[in-house]
């Protein structure tokens, strides 16, 4: 039995359609501890629920209040450790941009950790003048003591 072309592309369609439910439906169910099938048509939070007119108090400031956490390679006195901060906190120093602070990055993580601070003057960009601006900032700790 040979098929006509209309009855060819209804035949297309509804399987397109039936394809897509099942796709739409198995990507929104979850397996149940039975073996079944459970459907989730729940609807966002933000669609349901009004925002709190209220706001919470801000922490009141006590003994057990943590200090601010220090970002990755900063000292608790506010030295930089060139072992340890990553690129962004690198351009915090004065002088040193994102291209500066990758190379950086990148010698330390070719060659190893600094063992003095002089040995930043080998990363390129880096001469005696920037590194006299920079000494006070900087220390070498982490992995390279």
């Amino acid at each position: 039995m040979k098929l006509k072309t209309p009855e060819v592309l209804v035949i297309a369609v509804t399987a397109g359609i039936m394809l897509f439910t099942l796709g739409y439906f198995t990507g929104r169910a979850t397996a149940t501890p039975d073996g079944g099938i459970a459907v989730i048509t729940q609807r966002p939070p933000a669609l349901t629920e009004a925002p709190a007119e209220t706001e919470a108090p801000p922490p009141e400031e006590t003994e057990e209040t943590p200090p601010e956490e220090l970002s990755a390679g900063v000292t608790e006195d506010g030295k930089i450790d060139i072992n340890l901060a990553d690129a962004e906190t690198l351009t915090e120093l004065p002088g040193i941009g994102p291209k500066t602070a990758e190379a950086i990055v990148s010698y330390r993580e070719a060659l190893g950790p600094f063992d003095e601070i002089d040995d930043l003057m080998e990363v390129g960009g880096i001469g005696e003048g920037k590194m006299a601006d920079l000494r006070e900032l900087i220390c070498v700790g982490g992995s390279g003591e």
